[in-house]
């Protein structure tokens, strides 16, 4: 009943697996099988990060017909939400001990799983903001939507030597933060209909791949994804439907919330396009980022300061005649 507390139960069991994994398995001289082992626990680490996330813009649906005590629908508390905001940002920054020196000299050539794990964790912070409108909407003591990016915002730029997860999350916000400059492109028939589906990510999540062959292949898979557009990759697969409980409430970035993947029945998708106001919020911390790191690389040397001015001209080069 407390998703960070288990987590950081589960982290821990992880952490203990993880150090042990080459000396406990023998008989694996191609190291398939230890391979396989990490795989599975860099996603139950994610699994476990994934949870806690579910209460960031919570919403607690029980099914109340007359005569019935209890609410139909209860935002989850605020400090909660900050709580777990918090703490799966630290995991995110934190996540490099996923990557075994002893096993990656032993692992076909790839990216260290940390950097991996980083991109789908953002992909759940930047589908948060549907979820913390609409929780905060529903709550009479709301996490609002200010007060989450504000929360998102500090914790993007700590003080001190940055260590490679401060690095990759600060890049990862600046490159939302200018997203929000862009102008979108209209989506075909065809996409927005896709844009409820699975992803790779859930796919591999949510176990509904029987066949393993997405867990195994993820990365070709998610090049696929990216190329083709979300849900690509699940239309071609028969998916253990029956297992989709697993996953958490599908918010997709056009501000729709569907709660389930194939719905409760007693609630339908929400739209809160109306109430969103995330693109200005975006673009404010786009302007008082570049403000901040103007002074941040002056004061930075070696790679500290090639990092923050890479930002820098990031930014300038989005914020260029727009103020």
């Amino acid at each position: 009943d407390d998703l960070i507390e288990s987590g950081n139960y589960g982290v821990k069991n992880l952490k203990y697996i993880l150090p042990n994994l080459n000396a406990w398995i023998k008989d694996d001289e191609d190291y398939a099988q230890r391979l396989s082992l990490h795989s599975q626990i860099v996603n139950q680490y994610y699994r476990y990060i994934r949870a806690v996330l579910t209460n960031v813009g919570g919403i607690y649906l029980t099914e109340v017909k007359e005569g019935t005590k209890g609410d139909l629908h209860l935002s989850v508390p605020k400090d909660l939400q900050k709580a777990s905001l918090k703490w799966a940002l630290n995991e995110y920054k934190n996540s490099d001990w996923i990557d075994v020196p002893e096993l990656k000299e032993k692992f076909p050539m790839a990216i260290g799983s940390s950097y991996l794990l980083r991109n789908r964790i953002l992909t759940e912070l930047k589908g948060l903001t549907g979820n913390v409108i609409l929780s905060a909407y529903y709550s009479g003591a709301p996490y609002t939507l200010e007060e989450f990016m504000k929360d998102l915002y500090d914790n993007t730029w700590t003080a001190g030597k940055l260590s490679d997860g401060d690095k990759a999350f600060q890049k990862a916000m600046v490159d939302w933060f200018c997203e929000a400059f862009a102008e979108k492109k209209s989506d075909s028939g065809q996409a927005a209909a896709r844009s409820y589906a699975f992803s790779v990510n859930d796919i591999i999540t949510c176990r509904l791949d029987a066949s393993g062959l997405v867990e195994r292949y993820a990365d070709a898979f998610r090049r696929y994804e990216a190329e083709h557009g979300a849900g690509s990759v699940a239309a071609h697969l028969d998916l253990n439907i029956e297992n989709s409980h697993l996953c958490t409430a599908d918010h997709s970035h056009d501000g729709a919330n569907d709660f389930g993947k194939t719905g409760y029945g007693f609630q339908s998708k929400v739209s809160v396009v109306a109430i969103d106001n995330s693109k200005a919020l975006l673009q404010d911390m786009a302007i008082k980022s570049r403000t901040l790191l103007r002074s941040k690389a002056a004061a930075a040397s070696g790679s500290d300061r090639v990092h923050y001015q890479s930002l820098l001209i990031k930014l300038n080069d989005t914020l260029k005649d727009k103020l």
